[in-house]
């Protein structure tokens, strides 16, 4: 047999004018490697390869360049920085950093989620990290380095980001704020914007006359959006059109004439969330997310939620109207309410009663 399984992989061995050759399809499916030792055998029989000789494939560490200089012009510049901070993740790690890509299996990985898990990471940091590392090998194969990515399965349980803000706390937490961070709070709590749609906005974007404000979106085209302002909200602008000295809203606030970092506004709000005593679990998308379990509480439909939280679809939405906690018998009860009031707007069809046109109908049909 040209082929054989060794470990999860097939390798092939065969003899040509008296040399062996003997190299890894790097698959597990038998199909596909021999495929893989046809067109190995095809190259050597026509004198392409002389002696074979295995290309020289990249370690993760050396395809670093390569990746980011790939996906940069495809992601967003926040997209890229998640890229760029898990990529330092996985080559932290040397059995990644220093492994050619072909050679990066299920062990490996394993040994890296192990790795992290022992530094008491969570699930979703580590899940973070094996997305990114998924998308290197799926482009390592497009490149050629590999024949075949391995599949790389997520970890289970993965906490969600639930914290909602109690009008309790977000008085305590607004009261530890220093200002450029408290103006970034407001903001979110009453407009649900991202981080990123925050720190991208400019003062041009504000509508004073109409009280709305323009989005111009970072993920998709859902996300470009005009959303109403609050009056606590448009307060919070006035004030800060009297610090802020460059075209973004949120300005730094050790330099007024430089916009607001996303470090700076974290950094701030985990020193704040600290002196409060508020959770782990509260980070600034808690903010957000607090925005929409409002909105949901409120009353307010799901489609009508997914338009003024920039939400790509309704099924993302559509989980903020099933945690609002509304019962079916208030439903029933609404309902009922609604179609009496219609029924007594309308002359001739009240409760039991038909109009004399529909009598007519039917008495002369009998």
């Amino acid at each position: 047999m040209a082929i054989y399984k060794r470990g999860s992989k097939f390798w092939y061995k065969f003899k040509f004018k008296g040399r062996r050759y003997r190299g890894t399809t790097g698959t597990s499916v038998e199909r596909d490697a021999l495929q893989i030792e046809s067109t190995v055998k095809a190259e050597i029989y026509k004198g392409h390869f002389g002696i074979l000789k295995k290309p020289a494939v990249p370690t993760l560490k050396e395809f670093k360049a390569q990746f980011i200089g790939e996906v940069s012009s495809r992601v967003s510049p926040g997209t890229l920085g998640f890229y760029k901070d898990n990529l330092n993740t996985l080559l932290s790690f040397p059995k990644l950093a220093n492994c050619e890509l072909d050679h990066i299996d299920h062990e490996r990985i394993s040994d890296f989620i192990q790795w992290r898990l022992a530094q008491g990471k969570a699930v979703a940091t580590v899940n973070h990290a094996l997305r990114t590392l998924r998308r290197a090998l799926k482009l390592a194969a497009k490149f050629k380095h590999m024949h075949v990515a391995p599949q790389i399965q997520l970890l289970a349980n993965e906490n969600k980001r639930d914290f909602v803000l109690s009008p309790a706390a977000e008085a305590k937490y607004l009261e530890d704020c220093p200002p450029f961070l408290r103006t970034f709070t407001v903001l979110d709590l009453d407009t649900g914007m991202r981080l990123g749609e925050l720190t991208k906005l400019r003062w041009p974007d504000v509508d004073w006359q109409a009280h709305t404000v323009y989005v111009s979106g970072t993920k998709t085209p859902n996300s470009r959006r005009t959303l109403p302002l609050t009056a606590r909200a448009l307060d919070v602008l006035q004030e800060q059109k009297k610090v802020s000295q460059c075209a973004h809203i949120l300005s730094s606030p050790r330099w007024p004439n430089k916009p607001a970092s996303r470090n700076g506004l974290q950094h701030a709000h985990e020193a704040v969330r600290k002196a409060a005593g508020l959770p782990l679990g509260f980070v600034l998308h808690s903010l957000r997310h607090t925005f929409c379990t409002r909105l949901a509480e409120s009353g307010c439909d799901v489609y009508t939620l997914m338009k003024l939280a920039g939400h790509a679809n309704l099924a993302t939405s559509q989980r903020y109207i099933h945690n609002a906690g509304f019962s079916t018998s208030g439903a029933m009860q609404g309902f009922e309410k609604f179609t009496a009031q219609r029924r007594k707007q309308t002359v001739g069809t009240d409760v039991g009663t038909v109009s004399k046109k529909v009598r007519f109908i039917r008495e002369k049909a009998s």
